[in-house]
């Protein structure tokens, strides 16, 4: 029961991505450039790149790279089937950090669900920009 109460602290700050039936769908892949309006997203580094779940287990990921400043604009950030919404980017918009809770609501309700072992992209969106992919794994 203790996971349960973690897992419910944590879920305000993330949530599953939801089509219209309840499937996970991945957010659109649009890199840009440096030249474009409001200036490129970009994904450099996430660490820690792999993690192992202990029961009630949270992990912190540092994720490097080009994203608006702190103030200028929040970002999403998905770990796979898991979004997180309204991210702030640090003051000179180098870094972003996230909690990665061991479950996460699942689309449509119902109870938590964990995060399974396997390889997840994570990608950074703010506005209709979309940074490139990086590989994090998610250890048995």
């Amino acid at each position: 029961m203790r996971w349960y109460l973690l897992a419910v602290l944590a879920l305000p700050a993330c949530q599953a991505r939801s089509a219209d039936q309840g499937a996970a769908q991945p957010l659109p892949r649009q890199t840009t450039d440096s030249n474009s309006a409001g200036g490129a997203v970009s994904l450099e580094s996430v660490t820690p790149d792999s993690v192992r779940f202990a029961p009630n287990a949270l992990h912190e990921l540092v994720l490097r790279g080009r994203f608006r400043k702190a103030g200028e604009a929040l970002h999403e950030v998905a770990v796979g089937p898991v979004l997180f919404a309204s991210v702030p980017g640090n003051a000179d918009g180098t870094e972003i950090r996230v909690t990665l809770p061991e479950r996460y609501a699942p689309p449509g309700g119902g109870p938590p669900r964990p995060l399974m072992p396997g390889t997840y992209d994570i990608t950074v969106r703010v506005a209709d920009r979309t940074s490139n992919p990086v590989a994090f794994r998610v250890l048995p």
